[in-house]
C-alpha cells in the first residue's frame, strides 16, 4: 500500500477514488491477474472462473 493510498483511507475517501489511485500506480484486479495467468498456462479458465465468480 502507498502513503497516498493510504492517506486517502485514513481520511475515509470513497471507494471510487481509492481504486482510481491504485489502478493509476498499477493495481491488477484479481480478474486481470488470473486471466494473466491462464495465458502463462499456469492456470485453467475453469479455474478462473471459479475464483473470480464471472
Amino acid at each position: 500500500m502507498s502513503e497516498k493510498i493510504r492517506r486517502l483511507i485514513t481520511s475515509q475517501a470513497g471507494s471510487l477514488e481509492i481504486f482510481k489511485l491504485a489502478r493509476e500506480e498499477g493495481m491488477r484486479t484479481l480478474r486481470e491477474a488470473a486471466v494473466e495467468k491462464v495465458f502463462r498456462g499456469i492456470t485453467t479458465i475453469t479455474e478462473m472462473v471459479r475464483v473470480t465468480g464471472k
